[in-house]
């Protein structure tokens, strides 16, 4: 790293305002300007705050012929000044002392900022006589210069007695100043390097912590047959007080954790570890849900600190029996999909933990039908805001997700898609963590909407991908993939003129007939005799988009009965090939 370093000389002034000069001529001043300057490179080219106080107090002495001095720093109050180095055996008893501004020779000249010498202190009433009781030293005469910048004051510099036992001069005032106006620069230095250090530690800290706490949540989901579980965390920072787990028990029950720490940032990320911690050793040992969480509150409430506590919800499911236990702990109603419909679920009612001590926890149990999706978010989703401030809300979370037929990874996807749509520009206020389990079958029928923006192709090509996985050969399914991308671009570039706010209804059906994929949108009726590829001399992007379509699927039209906006029917026939047995028993994926 380069280092740029600006030393700059102040013509000092008196404590009458006049400018003191530096008289011109002779050899022994020759002698002191040349040391000054090699003073003042030693100094500039110091990057540690510390040696460049304690460097500069042993030079100042070669500039002025002192026999001892000091440098005081300003405190971060603006009030005091406070002894930062001090040559000979005073340091020790100097460092806990502290002057006010404005009192003293050194309070002073900070209050003025302006140079001051007094060539006899018994002559002057601003000298104050306390610190020579404290050392035993007997001061005579007194260089004072203020530490500054063009904008702010740093501390102030003293030279105490010539070695010569002569009183001070001007002269000696002007090379003082000089080489206070060194130092002061040399000192900004040493502070931002050392800004930029601890920062640069602080990051590496930050980021050390983000491993451990990365290392705290599920690199896998268990995989059980006929089930699938997802999990997604994205923080606000660069650590999260939000977490979530799943895992299987000795007894073949699969447990699924998600909750959230109060606060933000590194005291929540760690409270989550031991959090996550307390927890895993109950669970994953076949202690029920209830006495676990009892056992951990008791823990957060004798030894919580700073307040924090945990909201968080536990589900344990037995898949044999489709059981499900569930205990919430002050977090918020989770969903649940039956028959296709998805509804709100308020269980019984336990406060955070971490807040009251000794209390019961209660939990119930649902026996879930052969089809059923659960879904549980934190409240940095419910409680996203946009550039407007306007709230994302439980009720237009409860709106996303009744208009879809996914899969819990492929539900997980969605989500944070529409919760970054909804953003747009505005900053995270929290974590947002989103979990989703269910049961899954071999998938014939998902249906979404999105918005007409491109981050959600990225979602139609693994939506696809998981309906035909298994179902056709691989070169197929990739080709229909991005057909199916390209006739959604095409809705968002020329049927809604890149406006990325309107809706886009994507339905994919699976048949043994082959593949019926329908868009719908709203925007202006689009007439399908102009819907002409452009000729292969004249392609340009986007040019072989309705070519390829055309190609990738056998039917390619448009459904006439609708009467506002465009339904656009896309169908493809291939032998539907059996799907092997893992697939039919697929589990665990998740986002």
């Amino acid at each position: 790293m380069g280092w740029t370093y600006v030393a700059f000389f102040q013509m000092p002034t008196s404590t009458e305002g006049r400018a003191v000069p530096i008289a011109s001529g002779g050899h022994e001043l020759s002698s002191k300007l040349n040391k000054l300057l090699r003073i003042n490179q030693t100094v500039a080219a110091t990057l540690d705050i510390g040696q460049v106080l304690k460097l500069s107090l042993e030079l100042e002495r070669e500039v002025v012929d002192a026999e001892t001095g000091s440098i005081l720093l300003l405190d971060s109050s603006g009030e005091y000044l406070e002894f930062a180095v001090a040559l000979g055996g005073a340091e020790h008893i100097l460092k806990n002392h502290r002057i006010r501004i404005g009192e003293g020779v050194a309070g002073a000249v900070a209050l003025s900022r302006r140079p001051l010498y007094i060539p006899d202190v018994r002559k002057d009433e601003r000298f104050n006589a306390y610190f020579d009781s404290k050392t035993g030293f007997q001061t005579r005469s007194i260089l004072c210069v203020p530490i500054q910048t063009a904008d702010r004051l740093i501390g102030v510099a003293q030279a105490i007695n010539r070695t010569d036992g002569t009183p001070f001069t001007e002269e000696d005032l002007a090379l003082f100043s000089a080489f206070a106006g060194t130092l002061a620069v040399a000192i900004e230095n040493a502070r931002l390097h050392k800004e930029l250090l601890d920062e640069e530690k602080m990051q590496q800290e930050i980021s050390a912590a983000r491993q451990v706490q990365e290392s705290y949540l599920p690199r896998s989901f268990p995989a059980v047959p006929g089930f699938e579980f997802s999990g997604q965390l994205v923080p606000a920072r660069y650590v999260s007080g939000d977490f979530y787990d799943a895992f299987k028990t000795p007894d073949g029950r699969v447990t699924i954790l998600i909750g959230d720490v109060s606060g933000k940032g590194l005291p929540s990320a760690l409270y989550m570890c031991r959090l996550l911690t307390e927890l895993r050793v109950g669970l994953k040992y076949g202690v029920s849900i209830d006495d676990v969480l009892v056992s951990v509150n008791t823990v957060l409430c004798d030894q919580s600190t700073r307040g924090m506590f945990v909201t968080l919800i536990v589900f344990q499911l037995d898949p044999a029996s489709r059981r499900l236990t569930v205990a919430n702990a002050g977090h918020l109603p989770f969903f649940m999909k039956t028959n296709g419909d998805w509804r709100e679920m308020i269980g019984p009612k336990n406060p955070p933990l971490g807040i009251v001590p000794r209390r019961q926890i209660t939990s119930q149990e649902l026996v879930c039908p052969e089809e059923f999706q659960i879904l549980a978010v934190t409240d940095g989703v419910t409680e996203a805001r946009n550039e407007r401030g306007e709230l994302y809300g439980q009720e237009q979370l409860k709106q996303s997700i009744d208009r879809t037929n996914l899969t819990p990874a492929l539900l997980n996807s969605y989500l944070q898609l529409n919760l970054q749509r909804f953003a747009g520009s505005a900053e995270p206020s929290d974590d947002t963590t989103i979990v989703a389990f269910g049961s899954v079958r071999p998938v014939d029928r998902i249906s979404f909407t999105i918005r007409s923006h491109p981050a959600y192709l990225s979602l139609i090509r693994d939506a696809a991908g998981r309906m035909l996985d298994q179902a056709t050969d691989s070169k197929l399914i990739s080709e229909i993939q991005v057909a199916l991308s390209e006739a959604v671009s095409n809705v968002i570039r020329h049927t809604y003129q890149n406006d990325q706010t309107r809706p886009i209804s994507i339905d994919l059906t699976l048949s043994g007939a082959g593949l019926e994929a329908v868009i719908r949108d709203f925007g202006p009726k689009v007439n399908p005799d102009q819907l002409v590829g452009r000729a292969l001399d004249q392609v340009r992007p986007g040019g072989l988009g309705i070519h390829f379509i055309r190609t990738v699927f056998d039917e390619f039209a448009f459904d006439s009965s609708v009467s506002d906006g465009n339904r656009l029917v896309l169908r493809r026939a291939f032998t539907r090939g059996p799907r092997r047995a893992e697939e039919t028993d697929r589990g665990g994926a998740g986002v």
